[in-house]
């Protein structure tokens, strides 16, 4: 059974594709993948050239691929480089694939081919977004590496969601560090949406027994939003009330400092704690 998040995530182009492969329904699925007949062009017929076929792209190849052979040596040598448009589609479907194939049921190891691959490109995807960021905000930065940031971070989101549900927490804190290295690399100077990423880090590695590394990030949250607090009390007492971004930040900043003071065994942060509190009761 699929969540609505997940039924949402898969209702794209290919959205019959992912219903035939959850079902097991393969020989339907190798059906609509098969190469499909190119329309013979007026020579062609003269001369009776033998018909030729176009793929319907990578992700089908692929597809194609794994379902006859088990392996998928276009998957392997895939790189998902920038330079195309179309590979963080491909990475957001391969990751939509997976969901699919753990409604299937039945293909553990295909999965395991498509999950290792992903797993591996992740790191090299969010550094080459990083790099080609170009030190945004400082400097500019393009639109297409910001949408391709983007849409990779959505599909690190589901990503990490698979990895949640597969008990794979190790996994799941690569997935969760390359994902908030790309916000740091994209939307470094919204907050509200570094925040949350970074407390999604620091609490992984809480879990993962990691304490000095989960502090590191619980501080670099502090060191970095605790100067908010500041202009939201003065809205505060001008009689506006902290608006969803700042509400956000607040959130983020105190389970920062409660993570500080868990770990280290200390209150160090308590009457910082009251403070927020008392901001967010409103």
């Amino acid at each position: 059974m699929l969540n609505d998040a997940i039924a949402e995530f898969l209702n794209n182009e290919h959205k019959d594709v992912w219903a035939l492969i959850a079902a097991n329904n393969v020989e339907a699925l190798l059906e609509v993948i098969q190469p499909v007949e190119e329309a013979p062009r007026f020579m062609d017929k003269l001369l009776r050239k033998k018909k030729v076929y176009q793929p319907q792209g990578e992700l089908y190849i692929i597809l194609s691929e794994l379902f006859n052979t088990g392996q998928s040596p276009t998957l392997e040598s895939e790189l998902f480089k920038l330079d195309d448009s179309k590979k963080v589609g491909l990475f957001t479907d391969l990751t939509r694939l997976l969901f699919a194939l753990e409604a299937n049921g039945k293909r553990d190891e295909v999965k395991s081919v498509v999950a290792v691959r992903l797993w591996n490109a992740t790191g090299d995807i969010a550094g080459e977004i990083q790099e080609k960021a170009n030190g945004y905000p400082l400097n500019p930065i393009s639109g297409a590496v910001w949408f391709a940031g983007s849409a990779m971070r959505n599909a690190l989101h589901f990503l990490s969601f698979y990895c949640e549900k597969n008990n794979r927490q190790d996994v799941q804190l690569w997935i969760e560090r390359n994902r908030t290295r790309t916000t740091l690399s994209i939307m470094a100077h919204y907050k509200a949406i570094v925040g949350p990423d970074m407390i999604r880090v620091a609490e992984l590695q809480e879990k993962m027994e990691l304490p000095d590394d989960a502090v590191a990030n619980y501080e670099a949250v502090i060191a970095d939003f605790k100067d908010e607090i500041a202009y939201i009390i003065e809205d505060k007492e001008a009689g506006q009330p902290p608006v969803d971004e700042e509400i956000v930040i607040l959130t983020s900043l105190l389970k920062s400092y409660k993570g500080v003071n868990r770990i280290r065994h200390t209150d160090k942060y308590a009457e910082e704690m009251q403070v927020i509190q008392a901001l967010l009761k409103g």
